[in-house]
Parts: structure tokens; C-alpha cells; sequence
């Protein structure tokens, strides 16, 4: 079983309430890490038809370099270069900050390039102090790069101190499986019972078919 930061702010629930909608999976991480979410995104993928397109995954990256506004000596060219930069980096942040009302699990991706930027963004941002302060969501962080002060017993070690190939990918399967165990305790979720994940189960009583027989292999 995962360990999840669980101290949960239970949501005000009133005469008449609307229940707050949980469907969202947020995970946010450093440029630099981005090799490592590539290997773990197709786990994701798979964990959520699984549990049928439950949950929604959304991304957010945090760049290397955070765009500038334009500076008075800019050319014109540089100066909307810069601003249409600006204006998409923007639009990428609020749609993660959106995406924390239907945060189901919130999965920040651990490194010390992820921790320094997002330090910058807690101190600068009211909303994402918030967010923390009085998480309504649990919390699961992915360990991507060595650092000190993180624990993560479900994983031995961060992803990128394993091997590319397949200890990776077994690492990588082992963070969606802690992810499915998290959200399971704490979401009434069903799993897929579609034809492509039932023959995943072992063993299967190999039916007979009229259509089909081993003689004929």
C-alpha cells in the first residue's frame, strides 16, 4: 500500500450541497525530469482504463527557464515573441491551479529542479498556499530524482536511478500500482471488467471454441 500524506480537510458540506467533483490526477513536474515522465505517462494511461476513465490525467511542467516579459531595449519581433511566451506559460499555470478543485491525487514529481521552482511558486502564489495549507486531496509524491528529506516506501529508490529498460519500467508500474491502491482507498472506484483486462488475469480457463482448435496449431 502507498504512503499518502492524508491529513485531508474534510470539504464544508451544507443543506442542499453540491458534492465537489474528484476526477483529476494533477501532476506536476521539472522540464528537467521530463525524460522520466515520458517512461511513466503509458502506466498512467493504463491505470486509468483500468479504472474505466474514472480519473483524468493532467500535467503540468515547469520549465526550465520561466518566460520574462518583454524589456523596454526589446525589438518588437523579441517583444512578442516574449509575450505570447508569457501569455502561454500563464495559461498553463492557471489550468493547473484549476485543476486542484478536482483533484482526486495530487502527484508532485520529486527532484531538486521540481522543489526549487516550486518553492518560487508557493512563496509568490496565495492560491497554491491554499491549496497545501488545507489540502482537501491527498498527496502521493513520485520520487524522480535523488534528494535528501524525501521517504517514499513504496519505491526503493527514485525513478532515475534506475536502469533505462526494464528496471525502469517495472519501477515505473510499481508508482501506478501505488497510485491505484491510493485511490482506491480512498474513492469508491470499480475496475475494468473489458475483455483486454480480464485476459490479464491468471490462469484463465481456456474455453472451447467450434472456431477454434489445437489440432489446427
Amino acid at each position: 500500500m502507498a504512503t499518502v500524506i492524508s491529513n485531508v480537510q474534510e470539504e464544508k458540506k451544507g443543506a442542499g450541497a453540491t458534492p465537489q467533483v474528484r476526477d483529476t490526477l494533477v501532476i506536476w513536474y521539472h522540464q528537467m525530469d521530463q525524460n522520466l515522465l515520458l517512461t511513466l505517462d503509458p502506466h498512467l494511461q493504463v491505470l486509468a482504463l483500468r479504472l474505466n476513465n474514472r480519473f483524468q490525467l493532467n500535467y503540468f511542467c515547469s520549465p526550465k527557464d520561466i518566460p520574462q516579459p518583454p524589456m523596454e531595449k526589446d525589438s518588437s519581433y523579441m517583444r512578442e515573441q516574449k509575450e505570447e511566451a508569457v501569455k502561454h506559460y500563464q495559461g498553463k499555470y492557471a489550468g493547473i491551479m484549476q485543476s486542484f478543485s478536482r483533484a482526486a491525487l495530487f502527484l508532485p514529481c520529486v527532484s531538486p529542479a521540481f522543489m526549487l521552482q516550486f518553492w518560487k511558486d508557493y512563496e509568490r502564489d496565495p492560491q497554491l498556499q491554499a491549496y497545501l495549507t488545507q489540502p482537501t486531496f491527498p498527496i502521493l509524491p513520485i520520487p524522480t530524482r535523488p534528494m535528501a528529506g524525501v521517504t517514499t516506501p513504496y519505491l526503493e529508490k527514485p525513478l532515475s536511478t534506475y536502469a533505462e529498460g526494464h528496471e525502469r519500467e517495472t519501477a515505473c508500474a510499481t508508482v501506478a500500482t501505488s497510485i491505484e491502491a491510493a485511490l482506491l482507498k480512498f474513492y469508491p472506484v470499480e475496475r475494468s471488467i473489458q475483455a483486454p483486462f480480464l485476459m490479464l488475469e491468471a490462469p484463465r480457463t481456456i474455453k472451447r471454441s467450434r472456431f477454434f482448435s489445437f489440432k489446427n496449431l
